[in-house]
C-alpha cells in the first residue's frame, strides 16, 4: 500500500493533487486544518496478498454500505437524472465542497479504508516471522467484490454532489450559472458550455455575457472557405445512412457546372450495400449531364480515377456506414485507404448530440477534412452539431437548409451558424407560445386555445 501525505490551500486543490499524483482510485483516509492549510492523507495500491477471507468478508462490506446511506444516494441520484437537458457531470465539471468531502466521503470510503488498513497492520504483524513461499497468490474473492463496491459508491457520491454543487452555483455565481443554462439550451455539451461560462464577467449584465458567450462559440468553429466550389478535388462523402450524402452530392455539382462548367465534374458511386443504390445517383447524373460510375471494390475505384483524372471535381458517393456495421468499414477502408481523395463527412443536425458523436467515433480511423451539415429547416436547434465540431476540431465546409438542387446548399461561416441556430432558438420559443395548457373546469376543458 503507498499512503502519502498532502498539503494545500483548500480541500479542492488537495483533491486535485492526489488525483494528478496517485489517480482516480486513490482513495482519502483522512483530512484536517493545519493553520490555514487542508492536509489530506491519501492511499492507493493495496497488497491482496495480504488478505484472506477472514479478514476482510461480504460482513464488513456490508456493515459499511448500510441501507441508510443507500436509500440517501439512491434518493440523490433520482434528484440528478432531473437536471435540465439529461447533462452528464464529469468528476471535473463540478467544484467539492468541503462540507461534502466531510459528511459523505469521510463516512463512507475512509471509513472503509480505516478497516482495511487495520486488517492489514493486524495481519503484517503476526506474519512477521513468517517464511512465504515464493508463489503466486492468488487474489482474495472479498477484495475483488470490495472494490468494485468502492467505485459504485464513488459513482453515486459524485452524482450526489454534482447536484449540491448545481445549487451551490446558483447561490454563490448566479450570473455565470444563467450563462451556463443557456449554452446548455443553445446545444452545447456540458463541459464546453462550462469551459466558455469561465469567462464570466460579473461585472456585465447578462445580456453582455450572452453576446460575449455566443462570440466565443463563433471563434472556435473553423470553416474551410469554400475549398470545394472553388478548388475541386476528389471528394468523398461518408456518414450515416440517410444523412443526405447523395442529395449533397448533387447540389455540390450543380453548383460547381454552374461556375466551371459540365465538363469539369463527374459522379462515382462505390454503394453496393442498398438495392437500386446507384440509381438515384444517375439520375443526377441525367438531370445534370455529367458522368457516372459505379466502383464496388478498390480495383475499379482505381480504374475509375484513372478515367476521371482529367476532371477538375470528381465526387464519390459512398455506403451509409453503421457504426456497428464492421465489415462494412474495414470494405470502405480497403476501398478509399490508398487513394488520394478528400473525406468529408455528413451530418443531420436533427439528429442529436451523442448521435453525431458517435458517428464521429466510428469513423476514428478516416482522416476527415471537414463536414457538411444537412437538414437544418428540419430541426429546431443545431448546437449540438455545432459542439461536436468544436470538440472533434472537425471543420465546417456548408451547411443544407432544404431540398432544392442547387439553391440550398451554403457556404459556411461561423457567425452566421451561430445566428442561425440562435434565430432557430428563439422561433422555436415564439411558437411554443402560441399554445396554452387548456383551462379545465369541473373535470371539462373549457375552450381549446386556453
Amino acid at each position: 500500500m503507498k499512503i502519502k501525505r498532502y498539503q494545500a490551500n483548500d480541500m479542492r486543490s488537495a483533491i486535485r493533487i492526489v488525483r494528478n499524483e496517485l489517480g482516480s482510485d486513490a482513495v482519502i483516509l483522512s483530512n484536517q486544518r493545519v493553520g490555514d492549510q487542508t492536509e489530506v492523507i491519501a492511499a492507493i495500491d493495496y497488497d491482496e496478498s495480504l488478505l484472506n477471507d477472514s479478514l476482510i468478508t461480504k460482513d464488513v462490506l456490508l456493515s459499511t454500505s448500510s441501507d441508510k446511506n443507500r436509500d440517501k444516494l439512491n434518493n440523490d441520484l433520482k434528484y440528478t437524472r432531473n437536471l435540465q437537458n439529461n447533462v452528464e457531470l464529469n468528476e471535473s465539471d463540478f467544484i467539492l465542497p468541503e462540507k461534502v468531502e466531510k459528511d459523505l466521503i469521510t463516512k463512507i470510503e475512509a471509513e472503509l479504508v480505516e478497516k482495511i488498513e487495520k486488517g492489514l497492520t493486524k495481519k503484517l504483524k503476526q506474519d512477521t516471522n513468517i517464511v512465504k513461499p515464493n508463489v503466486d497468490v492468488p487474489a482474495v474473492p472479498a477484495m475483488t467484490d470490495m472494490k468494485k463496491q468502492i467505485k459504485e459508491l464513488r459513482s453515486l457520491l459524485i452524482t450526489q454532489l454534482s447536484g449540491i454543487s448545481a445549487d451551490n452555483e446558483k447561490n454563490n455565481n448566479p450570473l455565470r450559472a444563467t450563462v451556463l443554462k443557456k449554452l446548455i439550451g443553445f446545444g452545447l455539451s456540458h463541459n464546453l458550455a462550462n469551459k466558455i461560462s469561465d469567462y464570466t464577467n460579473t461585472n456585465k449584465d447578462f445580456e453582455y455575457n450572452w453576446h460575449h458567450a455566443l462570440a466565443l462559440i463563433s471563434h472556435k468553429i473553423k470553416v474551410t472557405k469554400d475549398d470545394i466550389l472553388s478548388s475541386g478535388g476528389t471528394i468523398a462523402l461518408i456518414g450515416a445512412t440517410g444523412v443526405g450524402k447523395t442529395t449533397s452530392i448533387a447540389k455540390l455539382a450543380a453548383q460547381f457546372i454552374l461556375r466551371h462548367g459540365k465538363d469539369s465534374v463527374a459522379l462515382i458511386s462505390t454503394d453496393s450495400y442498398r438495392i437500386a443504390a446507384h440509381e438515384q445517383l444517375r439520375t443526377f447524373s441525367r438531370i445534370l449531364n455529367v458522368p457516372m460510375y459505379v466502383a464496388t471494390d478498390s480495383k475499379q475505384l482505381k480504374t475509375v480515377l484513372n478515367v476521371v483524372r482529367d476532371k477538375k471535381l470528381v465526387l464519390i458517393d459512398t455506403a451509409g456506414l453503421n457504426k456497428y456495421g464492421k465489415n462494412i468499414c474495414s470494405d470502405f477502408n480497403e476501398i478509399h485507404g490508398k487513394q488520394a481523395i478528400s473525406t468529408y463527412i455528413v451530418h443531420a443536425v436533427n439528429s442529436q448530440r451523442s448521435v453525431i458523436d458517435d458517428v464521429c467515433n466510428s469513423f476514428s480511423n478516416v482522416n476527415v477534412k471537414a463536414c457538411i451539415l444537412t437538414k437544418l429547416d428540419e430541426t429546431t436547434n443545431f448546437g449540438g452539431a455545432l459542439s461536436v465540431c468544436i470538440e472533434k476540431n472537425i471543420p465546417v465546409a456548408y451547411f443544407s437548409d432544404g431540398q432544392k438542387i442547387p439553391d440550398n446548399l451554403h457556404e459556411a461561416f461561423s457567425h452566421s451558424l451561430v445566428s442561425k441556430n440562435v434565430a432557430l432558438m428563439q422561433e422555436f420559443k415564439r411558437n411554443v407560445k402560441k399554445y396554452k395548457t387548456p383551462k379545465v373546469d369541473n373535470g371539462i376543458v373549457s375552450h381549446a386555445h386556453g
